[in-house]
């Protein structure tokens, strides 16, 4: 990590052990974070049956709930994060997101776990715009993919954690004890943060009021690389959200996985993949730029279409196990983008509006992605239910769907898979706007 620092934390000396430490302290909150949210995703086939919900309806828990507030609420939180006090700032959205999560294992229907799901997002949405700009301000240009990248880690550190204990958790005490057990330490986290962490010193430029709003958004728009960047954002998260939502289904239906193991195996997908992905998409992009700065969107753009035919084979392959090593490929390759975008969206914005920049960002990639994404992958799943059983599947298959030996079983199983493998079709158009991002970069990045 860099001896010259952007800015120094008032009576810290700057050293290389405080820059770590802002960065491990940052990315462990990100875990927090994906625990928080992933977990969702082991837990919807219990979810389902108790509070008899369709694919739609888990779609929107999924994505529609979280992210419409997480991305709408990023803005102002981000307003706030460019003005004021970061640390405090994260502190309450910790408390508020946490608090959410446990309430969710309260919820008696659709409509209250719905309610809870958008608490989460609210809470949530402070959390990357704050934290990155925080980073920002520490690291110089010529190593924030990586350092992006080493918070983006708390990504799978968070979903292992999320996915294996709360299968586990779910499997032996119900899905309501595992919402409750994720969400409640937050609370108590969220204390001692203030303590740990101190808000930076701003340097004189930093300490003019930022542009309004819509000056930023303008200014933005005219980025070619940030709204390339911003299509691809869009388009992975709904490989790495919108479809990762669904694999316990496929994993739970396709081969026959039970709630632990299916979360285990979630785990080793989505946590070991991202964390592969993550860290050496960070690596290799900041190398990459060394040499010409459209490397930083090179590379991650590149992995997109390496990985694609990995995930068509995951899906289609008999064996649940060859299946888990397949899919950690394109999961992998997939999240080289997570350093390697979140630096080209810093380094196009000024210095002022790191924060608004992420958040702005993060309203389109989440609405579309994450927001979109679940519910397309859902009612995807319906539509082609529907098409392979050659008739209703919801009133066909009320209630003979787990059994193996079923028409309504092997249509349910053949939808799964196409859904999944139609969606990872989405990388080529993702890399196609990377590619071009890539063509901008170098008269673009301002710092």
């Amino acid at each position: 990590m860099p001896e010259k620092l952007i800015t120094a934390p008032e009576g810290v000396k700057p050293s290389r052990l405080y820059v770590w430490g802002v960065l491990l302290a940052l990315m462990l909150l990100n875990a927090l974070n994906y625990v928080d949210r992933q977990i969702l995703a082991v837990l919807v086939v219990p979810i389902k049956a108790e509070l008899e919900l369709s694919n739609m309806q888990i779609g929107l828990l999924s994505g529609f709930a979280f992210a419409t507030f997480y991305a709408l609420f990023g803005i102002p939180i981000a307003w706030l994060a460019d003005r004021g006090n970061r640390v405090w700032l994260l502190s309450g959205c910790l408390a508020v997101w946490s608090g959410m999560t446990a309430l969710c294992g309260t919820a008696q229907s659709f409509g209250q776990m719905f309610l809870f799901r958008i608490g989460v997002g609210v809470g949530e949405a402070g959390c990357s715009p704050a934290a990155q700009s925080l980073i920002s301000d520490y690291v110089p240009r010529e190593r924030r993919a990586i350092a992006l990248s080493f918070y983006a880690l708390g990504i799978p550190a968070g979903s292992f954690i999320g996915l294996a204990v709360g299968g586990f958790i779910a499997q032996n005490y119900g899905w309501r004890a595992a919402f409750m057990t994720v969400g409640l330490p937050g609370l108590a986290i969220a204390i001692l943060m203030p303590l740990l962490l101190r808000e930076p010193r701003r340097s004189a430029v930093e300490k003019e009021a930022p542009p309004p709003v819509m000056e930023t958004l303008r200014g933005l728009m005219r980025s070619r690389a940030y709204m390339h960047t911003m299509a691809t954002g869009s388009l992975t998260s709904v490989l790495n959200f919108g479809s990762g939502y669904f694999l316990g289904f496929f994993f739970n239906v396709v081969h026959g996985r039970s709630l632990a193991e299916t979360g285990l195996q979630l785990a080793v997908v989505m946590g070991l993949g991202w964390a592969i992905g993550i860290g050496l998409g960070g690596v290799l992009a900041d190398r990459a730029q060394k040499v010409h700065p459209s490397g930083l969107g090179r590379v991650p753009a590149w992995a997109l279409l390496i990985g694609l035919p990995f995930a068509l084979a995951g899906y289609f392959v008999e064996d649940g196990n060859i299946a888990m090593v397949l899919l950690l490929f394109p999961t992998a390759l997939n999240s080289f983008f997570f350093g390697p975008g979140y630096a080209i969206v810093q380094g196009v914005a000024t210095a002022r509006t790191r924060a608004m920049s992420l958040a702005i960002f993060m309203l389109v990639a989440n609405l579309i992605g994450i927001g979109l994404g679940p519910a397309f992958v859902g009612g995807l799943t319906d539509l082609l239910s529907n098409h392979f059983l050659g008739a209703d599947f919801a009133v066909r298959c009320a209630t003979d769907a787990a059994s193996p030996a079923t028409a309504c079983h092997a249509a349910e199983v053949a939808a799964r898979r196409w859904a999944l493998a139609l969606t990872s079709l989405l990388s080529l158009w993702a890399a196609f706007h990377l590619f071009r991002a890539a063509r901008a970069l170098p008269s673009e990045m301002v710092h």
